[in-house]
């Protein structure tokens, strides 16, 4: 590469091999479901070789999967917002989109 230009990158934070599903998700979703409660939309990526854990992340063992401590991000997200949501109790509407797209091999 010809280019003179020096990248840096920074990380917030780094999840090592003993972290459980529960840190990652009060990390970095639980401020993301609480601005969707407030209507502010939010976004995960999930980026990174084959085999790094992207999908265990985001489903957990099993996207049906009942064990707290097993559970992947959706179900926590999809647990808290309705959570949330039967607190506000009839005085708001709320509309949910939740979708999740898995690009693998080129194919989503």
């Amino acid at each position: 590469d010809d280019k003179d230009e020096q990248y840096m990158f920074s990380f917030d934070k780094v999840f090592y091999e003993d972290s459980v599903q529960a840190d990652v998700y009060e990390f970095l979703a639980r401020p993301i479901v609480t601005d969707a409660v407030k209507a502010i939309n939010g976004t995960v990526i999930t980026y990174g070789q084959t085999g790094a854990g992207k999908t265990y992340t985001m489903e957990g063992a099993s996207i049906l999967e009942t064990d707290n401590y097993k559970k992947g991000l959706l179900p926590r997200v999809v647990d808290e917002l309705f959570e949330a949501i039967n607190i506000c109790g009839e005085t708001a509407a709320y509309k949910i989109k939740l979708s999740m797209v898995e690009i693998y091999m080129e194919r989503v």
